[in-house]
């Protein structure tokens, strides 16, 4: 990955119709990074409401959680450690965390819905396929129907950093798991392990950065997680693909001053 200079702004997404047989189409892909994007930002929300609000709850541990919902808003559901019972549900509105509302359960069991989603993660999680990097991992559970048409489950397993001065494009994984959450039918990486500093050191003088470049060798489309990580970073972001087709994404961060655009 190389930043890449000039003095343009970037360009809307090259369209393209459909990737290799059983991939998601382009307009697919960007509909799963929305998804993603927003599902990440709720247990993100969601997560450090929670934390700030457990000594109300003592001696209680968060096993992991569940969320629903679409860009508009989402649930996401805590579940106890130990018995794998809810421990909270939070509710947020896109408009960022201050929307975010907590309620503490008393021991629900999950719907049958959250059940399959967490047993569609864990079994991901478990596919030989998955080899994370040494890095920590967040995870993001849809359903398959309403992006892919098909019936199951979509489980990402996405490199992440909390460093905010990197920008990490992988290893991220994408299984597609059955409707019982049991089985993965198809999956494995999407993108190779990356990490970029968002601001170099050493550009030429007067030099501006307005794209990051990222080489992308496993498919002829790029990957919804590189569609994602414009939205995550915000930033404007070049990939060339294997065919030899470069796709322009994030264009609309290339001037932004709250991004990483500019050193």
């Amino acid at each position: 990955m190389l930043p890449a200079c000039a003095s343009s702004k970037g360009q809307p997404p090259k369209a393209a119709e459909v990737s290799s047989a059983g991939q998601p189409t382009l307009a697919q892909r960007e509909e799963l990074a929305a998804a993603i994007h927003a599902h990440d930002l709720y247990a993100w929300w969601a997560s450090d409401l929670l934390q700030s609000r457990m000594a109300e709850r003592p001696g209680a541990g968060v096993g992991g959680w569940i969320s629903e919902g679409d860009a508009n808003g989402g649930v996401v559901t805590f579940f106890d450690g130990s018995r794998a019972l809810a421990l909270a549900r939070v509710s947020c509105e896109s408009t960022g965390p201050a929307s975010c509302a907590l309620v503490w359960t008393e021991g629900e069991a999950p719907t049958e819905a959250q059940a399959q989603a967490m047993r569609a993660r864990e079994t991901a999680k478990a596919d030989p396929r998955f080899e994370p990097a040494p890095t920590p991992y967040n995870s993001v559970t849809l359903p398959a129907e309403p992006y892919l048409g098909e019936p199951g489950w979509v489980v990402y397993w996405l490199a992440a950093t909390t460093d905010p001065d990197l920008l990490v494009m992988g290893p991220h994984f994408r299984f597609l798991v059955s409707e019982d959450g049991s089985r993965v039918r198809r999956g494995g990486m999407l993108t190779r392990a990356m990490v970029l500093d968002k601001t170099p050191e050493d550009l030429p003088e007067g030099a501006q950065l307005s794209t990051y470049v990222v080489t992308h060798g496993l498919d002829d489309l790029p990957a919804e997680t590189h569609i994602w990580a414009t939205m995550l970073y915000r930033v404007p972001l070049t990939v060339m693909t294997r065919s030899g087709d470069m796709f322009q994404l994030g264009g609309e961060y290339a001037d932004d001053e709250g991004s990483g655009a500019k050193p």
